[in-house]
């Protein structure tokens, strides 16, 4: 099972999209993001740095102990791809798994851009399709933690979530009842100090309402009340697609790894959260214009670094500019990346090569009584002969 699935991972990774917007999510994705590597709290890449701190380990403190999955190990933090994310204004559009041209004619929930009186607004379709790339390493020994048996949403289309085209619906209660605390002037005038904090590269989870400098978070549907651009409104939407899947995890039983995420000093379970947590989230657009660095997450120097994977809720000022252009490049196509902890299991590791030398050595043995079997076969064999002809 974990080979066919390697397998489906490597296959999928080769060449995603339309013959208007050709990508590859092997060529196109930004391996840098992968980083910073954290190593017993250490940053073994200082060149990239992290939204999140980690305390360094004492000397005589450096392993990490899960007791529910009997592991020692050692504690490791890095960033993986958990999804690929499409912002769509053509219902049942696909861009990347099965590229389709979706339906237009006929259908209510066609998205695109209006101008109306009180400024200009959009709607987009979103599709969630989990991309657990980094499930490659689980052949690595060691890495049990990238084996474990949680489960995930496979795919989430907006266009099946019955009030995605009614802001004012009255099921929003349902999954963002909280959303009715958060419309007071006083807590919305407090996005500023979110969109402070995206922008600086340092996101917080102290406004769950907000969604840094792109919008407001609620409700959770595609109508964008203040559009500004396309990256700008599909980012938003982005936010609130992984905010509705923090709030749907509340009707999940345990073991769905969805809404969750590692606490700093936690390497072993993650703690799902009903609300949004920024932290545990970068983003990277790879349609219609990829975003990937070749050395680093960012280029450039000082005030003019240009980073490629974002924050949740960072001004696309700083990046969005030349990601957008008419027709073919109106749709957008993103990667979220979760941050990742690990306890690298150390009899893992002993084990892994033990294994392997036993295995051939059982081989070799199983071989050697095959052929001794065979002998004695042939000998019977022969005996039988003998005896035929006297």
């Amino acid at each position: 099972m974990r080979r066919k699935f390697l397998v489906f991972l490597l296959a999928t990774s080769l060449g995603f999209g339309t013959e208007s917007t050709p990508f590859s999510f092997l060529t196109d994705l930004c391996w840098p993001c992968f980083f910073p590597l954290h190593f017993e709290g250490r940053n073994l890449t200082p060149a990239h740095k992290d939204f999140v701190k980690y305390k360094k380990r004492a000397w005589y403190k450096p392993f990490c102990v899960c007791k529910k999955e009997k592991i020692i190990g050692l504690p490791v933090a890095f960033w993986e791809p958990q999804a690929i994310v499409e912002v769509t204004r053509v219902p049942y559009k696909f861009m990347t798994l099965i590229p389709t041209e979706g339906k237009i004619q006929g259908y209510k929930k066609l998205g695109g851009i209006a101008n109306t009186d009180s400024g200009r607004t959009s709607f987009y379709n979103v599709h969630y399709f989990a991309y657990p790339l980094a499930r490659i390493a689980m052949v690595l020994p060691g890495f049990t933690c990238l084996r474990n048996k949680e489960i995930s949403i496979p795919f989430f289309l907006s266009e099946l979530f019955p009030f995605w085209n009614d802001p004012s619906s009255k099921w929003h209660w349902l999954l963002d009842p909280v959303r009715f605390l958060y419309q007071s002037p006083a807590l919305q005038a407090e996005c500023k100090k979110d969109c402070d904090a995206s922008r600086k590269r340092q996101p917080t989870n102290e406004y769950p309402w907000c969604a840094g400098c792109l919008g407001p978070l609620y409700p959770f549907c595609g109508h964008v009340p203040q559009h500004i651009g396309g990256v700008q409104a599909s980012s938003l939407l982005l936010c609130r697609m992984i905010g509705l899947i923090h709030s749907a995890s509340d009707f999940l039983p345990e073991g769905w790894g969805i809404g969750a995420g590692f606490r700093t000093g936690n390497f072993c379970h993650k703690t799902r959260s009903r609300t949004l947590k920024k932290t545990y989230y970068k983003t990277q657009m790879v349609c219609p214009k990829p975003d990937k660095g070749s050395h680093n997450a960012y280029a450039g120097e000082g005030d003019q670094k240009t980073y490629y994977c974002h924050p949740l809720g960072e001004s696309d000022g700083s990046w969005g500019k030349n990601h957008i252009f008419p027709q073919n490049g109106e749709d957008f196509v993103y990667i979220v990346w979760t941050k990742m902890h690990c306890c690298v299991d150390l009899l893992d590791i002993v084990k892994t090569p033990l294994k392997a030398l036993i295995g051939k050595s059982s081989e070799k043995e199983k071989k050697k009584k095959a052929k001794l079997e065979e002998f004695r076969k042939r000998g019977e064999e022969r005996m039988k002969e003998v005896e035929g002809e006297a």
